[in-house]
């Protein structure tokens, strides 16, 4: 399965570079399956809050949006847990996933110093 870059999904999402954008929205409309990894996730959130100062509410929708399209494969329940963590709390994106994690997969314990994880509902901060 074709794998996109974190550059690809900017570059739609921001449309700084016409050209660039008109080319990946021709390529979106074939509806060819591709896979978003959850690291190009991440990069893109972080790129578009401290580069572009896009909202944090802004960013989450418009990666729901590109997410959600039919032919976008991803890791949907871990996103889409973190993105939900990350629509309720000003956290950062790593936290978020951290909390869905354990959310997910896990007792719910998080082992950290950052009072953050307090905010999350359901997660059990602990500390060594």
């Amino acid at each position: 399965m074709l794998v996109i870059d974190t550059n690809i999904i900017l570059r739609y999402l921001v449309e700084d570079d016409k050209e660039k954008a008109d080319r990946i929205e021709k390529f979106l409309r074939t509806k060819t399956p591709f896979l978003v990894n959850d690291v190009v996730v991440a990069e893109v959130y972080y790129v578009l809050c401290s580069y572009y100062r896009h909202p944090r509410l802004k960013i989450i929708d418009s990666l729901r949006g590109f997410l959600e399209q039919s032919q976008v494969k991803y890791n949907r329940p871990l996103i889409d847990k973190s993105l939900d963590i990350l629509s309720g709390h000003n956290i950062d994106f790593a936290d978020a996933y951290t909390a869905a994690i354990a959310l997910i997969e896990s007792d719910c314990k998080v082992m950290t110093f950052d009072e953050d994880f307090n905010k999350i509902t359901g997660i059990k901060r602990i500390e060594p």
